[in-house]
């Protein structure tokens, strides 16, 4: 289906077809129709608020949803351009990682590296206080929040060039001034899992008399400001393209002078 101009229109989206037409039917049963009329993109149903209260967990896996949240960006943790398997527009369950097949929690995606497109997005490091408790989130990879740090909603170029010292200040600075921008209006709208695990024995501590004690894991499958759009994001705010693409031609120019003087 072409995108013709509609945003949101991607895998999983809901829409209504008007006026269909039967005009025949697949091989594998399914029916063809065809419409001249524009279709009906339909809202998504509305998400349900789950506290976050792993005290009350014993082993199964338990979701939640908190709306109008603050978080705070952790103090060591630098957003970072990664590239990943996903294009996670219907699903942020991506995980940073070396390991190809963590990268999706639906599927092993390490059978089918040649015909799946790389994407490129940013690793954040954040965290958010539930029922008096500080939960702090590392290594979290989303398209969808990657994209409201960038100006046009689009990550133009690849991992290596967001690197670059320059830009990779830009993001982290970027990503400051949204987190406390969304913060001060509506706040964020967070969504995951949580598990009770077991700590292995290499997990063990000094002096830990107890090698096997629980612990609380937790995954952020959804991060993204309750009440603004990317439009209401101040455009000052954001990592501009023309910024990125000025720098990476300083760069070239800077690599090109220094070759020449070698000569």
């Amino acid at each position: 289906m072409r995108d013709s101009g509609k945003k949101g229109v991607t895998v999983g989206a809901r829409f209504a077809i008007l006026s269909p037409k039967p005009v025949g039917i697949l091989k594998n049963g399914a029916s063809l129709i065809q419409t001249g009329r524009p279709f009906e993109m339909l809202s998504g149903p509305p998400i349900p608020m789950k506290p976050y209260e792993p005290h009350k967990v014993k082993r199964e896996m338990t979701f939640f949803v908190l709306k109008q949240t603050e978080i705070k960006r952790q103090k060591l943790g630098m957003p970072v351009a990664i590239n990943t398997l996903c294009s996670a527009e219907t699903c942020d369950r991506i995980k940073a990682g070396t390991n190809v097949a963590a990268q999706c929690a639906c599927f092993a995606q390490y059978s089918r590296n040649g015909s799946t497109a790389r994407n490129v997005c940013i690793k954040l490091d954040f965290s958010f206080q539930s029922n008096g408790e500080r939960v702090s989130i590392d290594n979290f990879t989303s398209l969808r929040t990657s994209r409201l740090l960038f100006d046009n909603e689009t990550i133009s170029v690849d991992c290596q060039t967001l690197h670059h010292n320059n830009i990779a200040t830009e993001i982290a600075k970027t990503w400051k001034k949204i987190v406390k921008h969304v913060n001060e209006n509506g706040g964020w709208t967070i969504m995951g899992w949580f598990v009770r695990a077991i700590k292995n024995e290499e997990d063990k501590q000094e002096n830990d008399e107890d090698a096997m004690h629980e612990s609380i894991k937790t995954n952020i499958t959804y991060l993204y400001p309750t009440t603004l759009k990317h439009e209401n994001i101040p455009p000052e705010m954001l990592v501009r393209n023309v910024f990125i693409q000025g720098a990476v031609n300083q760069t070239t120019n800077a690599d090109r002078d220094a070759s020449q003087d070698n000569l």
